[in-house]
């Protein structure tokens, strides 16, 4: 019955636990957020930030452990934080701030709340946890048979089930995830510095993490190819000035990046790196074709799907000729349809590989594969074409507004991290952020310091990370749902 008291808690006012004042470890998760802001590891390409932040950190934690270990008042101090929000990893400045704290107060609670609130962070965490035995929420009206009888069904479903209630899988996950998170902390943290100093030691752009590695992962990527870099001079002056990406293929990128599949040995690695050259004097040739298949095809766009999975480059050529060779054979003895506008140039296709199907996809872009017959395409294009510009010009409205939303609820929640997969459409992240934003204040003090990946199921990751449905729902949509009340 205890657990059903904390579940109703959303609709019935919020049940504390027993009073006691903040512990350690609730000091920890509340300040989390706060911490992979201002954490010196995240300041590598910040050497004088990073002293600041490094002494600040200490006397924070000083202050902390008086009042949480010896229950007496510190001695007053003054900190300051840089601030870096976000994962670019350029050497601008301009993505950092900077907040100052007198630290004078003599209860801890207080003085975290002071520490969140300069970082423009939510307090919700710490304000759930009842500081004396007054603070206690009393249920005036509870039915326990139907509450127990209205998640009956939750029960006995898998954990992960996406029909269950998000507020119910967070009671009984929050803390799991918590564990793991704090576990692969220090592991998270230490990537960080050494992507810092990987891109400091060898002159790159960036370092990107693509597909679903976990930390020990990006671990043994990163020391893998430091040691190609350190021990060929070649390999490094190949990849200076480059991004490289960690992903699901090895080679060059349409868009010019390194990119390096965690699941290869090194040896293949150095021989990939050493096709590099080559393959980028086979890209530069690239937009002329794509271009002669956009003026075959009445000046539609021809774009490229990021990261897409090709063997190489000139793969891609190979399937932009062979494209193009058979629409220039049907112009030679058919038009394209009357109805079709002048030009195309409103529209874009991606061109994949022959297996690949012919689609829409939700943002807009005609999906081809480069062996489709040339009156199939005319036909797919003829039926599609009107929702293909609705949704391209949508998609277009969407984007920033997807990323806006991100960093507000992120913030709202109190996130270390909030993402989605790459299955997600921007409209169902924002419609899924939205209504998280909407009962923020039922469930602020469960996300608080956690990693939020949106997709279409619940999970806890072995990193802590915390896998929702985008279509969640709350215990009160779930009881219009099944008709049982309260």
């Amino acid at each position: 019955m205890a657990k059903l008291l904390q579940l109703a808690s959303a609709r019935l006012g919020r049940i504390y636990l027993p009073s006691r004042s903040l512990t350690s470890s609730e000091v920890s998760t509340a300040l989390r957020p706060f911490y992979f802001l201002v954490h010196p590891d995240l300041f590598g390409l910040f050497p004088e930030e990073q002293a600041v932040n490094e002494h600040s950190m200490k006397s924070l934690k000083n202050y902390l452990d008086v009042l949480l270990e010896e229950k007496r008042k510190p001695e007053s101090a003054k900190v300051t934080f840089f601030l870096k929000r976000g994962e670019a990893r350029n050497k601008s400045r301009s993505g950092l701030s900077r907040v100052s704290y007198q630290l004078t107060d003599p209860q801890v609670r207080k003085t975290v709340i002071a520490i969140l609130k300069g970082a423009n962070l939510p307090t919700s965490y710490v304000d759930s946890i009842a500081d004396k035995p007054e603070d206690r929420v009393r249920v005036t009206k509870f039915d326990g048979d139907a509450f127990d009888f209205q998640f009956h069904e939750v029960r006995t479903r898998s954990a992960n089930d996406a029909r269950n209630p998000l507020d119910v899988f967070l009671h009984r996950n929050v803390e799991r995830a918590r564990a793991n998170f704090e576990k692969i902390e220090p592991l998270r943290l230490r990537l960080e510095r050494m992507q810092d100093l990987m891109i400091y030691d060898f002159h790159l752009k960036d370092i990107i993490w693509g597909g679903d590695l976990k930390p020990y992962n990006c671990r043994n990527s990163l020391t893998s190819f430091r040691s190609i870099c350190e021990s060929d001079p070649a390999m490094a002056a190949i990849v200076r000035d480059k991004t490289v990406v960690f992903g699901n293929f090895s080679g060059l990128s349409l868009q010019g990046e390194i990119v390096l599949y965690s699941g290869e040995v090194a040896h293949n690695w150095l021989q990939k790196l050493k096709e590099i050259p080559d393959e980028e004097q086979i890209l530069k040739h690239i937009p002329r074709v794509e271009k002669a298949l956009s003026q075959a095809l009445l000046d539609v766009k021809v774009v490229r799907k990021k990261f897409q999975a090709i063997t190489s480059v000139d793969d891609y050529r190979q399937r932009l000729r062979r494209l193009l060779t058979s629409i220039n054979d049907y112009r030679t003895s058919k038009r394209f349809p009357g109805h079709w506008p002048e030009s195309l140039e409103h529209l874009e296709i991606c061109l994949e590989n022959s297996s690949s199907p012919l689609m829409l996809t939700a943002t807009g872009q005609m999906i081809l594969p480069c062996n489709i017959a040339i009156s199939r395409l005319v036909e797919f294009m003829s039926e599609n074409m009107d929702q293909a510009q609705q949704r391209l010009d949508q998609a277009g409205k969407l984007a920033q507004k997807e990323v806006d939303i991100i960093e507000a609820c992120a913030l709202e929640l109190g996130l270390v991290k909030l993402e989605k997969d790459i299955g997600i459409t921007s409209q169902n992240m924002i419609e899924s952020c939205t209504r998280l934003m909407q009962y923020s204040a039922h469930i602020r003090h469960l996300t608080h310091g956690n990693h939020i990946l949106v997709d279409r199921y619940y999970s806890v990751e072995s990193d802590g990370t915390i896998v929702i449905p985008y279509n969640w729902k709350f215990h009160d949509e779930y009881s219009a749902i099944t008709g049982v009340q309260n």
